[in-house]
């Protein structure tokens, strides 16, 4: 096995019930669908420091990954650059106008990996529209750092996603 994918949640109980031998044959270890905390980072890099933990994001609704870090591109703590199918905006949540780089704001996607609605849904929309193309709201709160990589701070009130 080179390849682990999961939550944190689910690789901190892989890495306390496994012996050092038992996946020393890794190379990867895919981590999303919650923010990886620095205990595991700090876990595989003390039991397997030839490890590379690769941190990520996405929702259902996005096919699911919308960004990851990358081998020889990892920064701990972020979610690493957007796929480069994917269109993003990270836009003020009371201005509704692009952030200043660092800055928090709202994450809005699209492209072909982003679903076209719910069938049958007669809720809120999802979606909206903005600088003339209609983009998914995902409900999170995201900064672009200054190497290209997005940090997840949070969710905003009345989101769309569950990370």
């Amino acid at each position: 096995m080179t390849l682990l994918v999961g939550t944190p949640t689910f690789l901190a109980g892989v890495v306390r019930a496994a012996s050092d031998a038992e996946l020393a044959c890794l190379r990867f270890v895919i981590s999303g669908a919650e923010k990886c905390p620095d205990s595991l980072y700090d876990s595989l890099a003390k039991r397997w420091p030839s490890l590379v933990l690769l941190e990520g994001y996405g929702i259902s609704e996005c096919s699911p990954i919308v960004s990851a870090n990358r081998e020889g591109d990892v920064e701990r703590g972020a979610i690493g650059r957007i796929f480069p199918s994917v269109k993003y905006a990270i836009l003020d949540l009371d201005r509704h106008e692009p952030v200043l780089p660092g800055q928090v704001g709202m994450l809005l996607v699209r492209g072909p990996s982003i679903f076209p609605g719910y069938i049958g849904h007669d809720g809120p929309s999802p979606f909206e529209d903005w600088d003339g193309n209609r983009w998914y709201r995902t409900g999170d709160l995201v900064r672009e750092n200054e190497r290209g990589h997005l940090v997840f701070s949070g969710v905003s009130n009345g989101s769309s996603s569950s990370r």
